[in-house]
């Protein structure tokens, strides 16, 4: 199975980087070590190490992936028979008192980060069918 699970987030608001700690715990769990790598504007790319599930969790922007995610994972390396989980978030707005839910879009394997070569590269997934953790439990 994996080794290690590296969770890279963008995140403006908390949202993208508490689902990125849902993974690290959910995998501590399971006996895998984790890092957190929070993606920043002019950072170079860093690849997963060997044998580690890499995980991207961002906020979805315009129904997609905002353009700094989308360029930190198109200057990843070759994964080398990696595998990726892809995990959009949504947050929503208040509208007179209502919670509105926000849209995510299409699904994380169709975003134009993850599509075509980096899909098959990295092996993408949703967190539905994540073959090492799942999707994370929110303790509900």
């Amino acid at each position: 199975m994996y080794q290690a699970l590296q969770a890279f987030f963008m995140t403006g608001t908390g949202n993208s980087y508490k689902v990125a700690c849902w993974c690290a715990q959910t995998a501590g769990r399971h006996g895998l070590d984790s890092n957190l790598v929070q993606i920043r504007a002019g950072e170079p790319s860093l690849s997963p190490p060997p044998g580690s599930l890499a995980v991207f969790t961002y906020p979805t922007h315009g129904f997609t992936a905002p353009w700094l995610m989308m360029k930190y994972i198109w200057r990843l390396p070759p994964g080398g028979n990696s595998h990726a989980v892809v995990l959009p978030t949504r947050a929503g707005i208040r509208f007179k008192g209502i919670l509105v839910p926000g849209l995510e879009g299409p699904p994380a394997t169709s975003s134009p980060c993850c599509s075509g070569s980096e899909a098959t590269r990295y092996g993408a997934c949703s967190a539905s069918t994540c073959p090492a953790t799942g999707p994370p439990s929110t303790g509900a």
